[in-house]
C-alpha cells in the first residue's frame, strides 16, 4: 500500500461514510485534507483526526535505515477489507502488492509492517492489519507520485483488492534513528514494536514533538533495545487539521524472546514514561513482522521476495479499541 494524498476540502461529519478517490495535492495548491476515517471498530483512535499537507518540510538530518537520507517518512494505517480474512490480506500485500511497489522508482525505502497476533502488556492494540512505511527523497517526489503511472496503473488500482479504503489514515513524519546496534539488512529477521501516540488535548504540536523525542530517548536508554527510531509529524502537516497520530516510536529486538524479556523487565516503565507525555487513552501498540521490500543494499530487481510468516486470523482484533 502506497499513500496517495486526499484532496477534499471539508471534514465529513462524525460517522459519515465517504469513499472517494485519493489524490496528492500539488505544491502550489491550497492546503487540502480529508478526515482520517475510522477503521471499523477503531472507536476514538482517530476521532476525526486529519492527515496534513505536504508542501513544505524540515531539513534532512540523519534518518533511519542508512544510505542517502530521505526528507520524509510516511506511515499508512491500513484496515483490511471486512469481507476478507487476515490471512488473505497479508498474503496479497506481501506478494501481489509487493511486486507493484517494486515498479515505483521514486521510493527510497518501503517496508511492510505486518501485524502479528500478539498483545503488548499495558497497551491497547492498534486497530490496523498493516502499516506500510515509505520514505521519499523530497516532498516534491511524494507529491508527484499521484501522476506517476508506475503507481497509478498498478499499485493504486490494486489497493481496493485488500484494503478498506474508507478507513485509511496517513502520518507524515520527520524521523530520527536513536540507536543502531542491530545490523539490519533486507532479510534480517527481527521482532519489532510500533508505538503510536496522540498528543494531549490542546497541547502545541512542537511542544509535544520535543517531549515525545525526549521520552523516546529515555526509553531507549533504559530498555536495552537494539535498534530504535522516533518520528514526529511534520509541522506543516497540521495546517489542514490534526493527523491520526502525532508521534511514532519504533523498537527492534533480535527475536521475540528478547522482546518478551525486555518488556517483562521494563514494560511498565516504558508505558509510564510515554503516557507522561502522550494521551494515555490513545497510545496504541502493534507487534509486527517487518518485510523490507525496498531497502538500502542490492538493486531492487536482484532481490527475491522474502518469505512471509504464517499469519493467524485476528478477526476479533478490533474489539475494545
Amino acid at each position: 500500500m502506497l499513500p496517495a494524498r486526499p484532496a477534499l476540502p471539508r471534514q465529513p461529519e462524525r460517522g459519515e461514510h465517504v469513499r472517494r478517490r485519493r489524490h496528492l495535492p500539488r505544491p502550489d495548491r491550497a492546503h487540502a485534507g480529508r478526515v482520517a476515517h475510522r477503521a471499523p471498530g477503531a472507536g476514538d483512535d482517530l476521532d476525526r483526526r486529519q492527515r496534513g499537507d505536504l508542501r513544505a518540510g524540515p531539513g534532512a538530518p540523519a534518518r533511519a535505515g542508512g544510505g542517502v537520507p530521505p526528507v520524509i517518512k510516511v506511515y499508512a494505517l491500513l484496515p483490511k477489507r471486512p469481507d476478507i480474512t487476515a490471512e488473505a490480506f497479508h498474503e496479497h500485500w506481501a506478494t501481489t502488492h509487493r511486486e507493484h511497489a517494486l515498479r515505483i522508482t521514486r521510493l527510497r525505502r518501503y517496508v511492510q509492517a505486518h501485524r502479528l497476533e500478539q498483545d503488548v502488556p499495558g497497551l491497547r492494540t492498534a486497530p490496523y492489519e498493516g502499516i506500510p512505511e515509505v520514505w521519499y527523497d523530497s516532498l516534491e517526489s511524494a507529491v508527484g507520485q499521484d501522476d506517476d503511472p508506475d503507481y497509478t496503473e498498478h499499485a493504486q488500482k490494486d489497493e481496493p483488492s485488500f484494503v478498506d479504503m474508507a478507513g485509511i489514515a496517513w502520518v507524515m513524519t520527520d524521523e530520527a534513528l536513536l540507536r543502531d546496534d542491530l545490523l539490519l539488512e533486507q532479510d534480517t529477521p527481527v521482532h519489532k514494536l510500533l508505538l503510536l501516540a496522540v498528543r494531549p488535548a490542546g497541547q502545541d504540536p512542537a511542544a509535544f514533538a520535543a517531549a515525545w523525542r525526549a521520552a523516546a530517548e529515555d526509553v531507549v536508554a533504559t530498555t536495552g533495545v537494539r535498534r530504535a527510531a522516533v518520528a514526529t509529524v511534520l509541522p506543516d502537516a497540521y495546517a489542514s487539521g490534526d493527523p491520526a497520530y502525532d508521534g511514532v516510536l519504533e523498537l527492534w529486538w533480535p527475536d521475540e524472546a528478547a522482546h518478551a524479556d525486555a518488556w517483562a523487565a521494563h514494560g511498565e516503565d516504558v508505558v509510564a514514561r510515554l503516557t507522561a507525555v502522550a494521551d494515555a487513552e490513545r497510545l496504541r501498540a502493534a507487534a509486527v513482522h517487518e518485510l523490507r521490500v525496498i531497502w538500502p543494499g542490492p538493486a531492487r530487481d536482484a532481490v527475491a521476495a522474502p518469505a512471509a510468516p504464517n499469519f493467524t486470523t485476528h478477526d476479533e482484533r478490533l474489539e475494545g479499541n
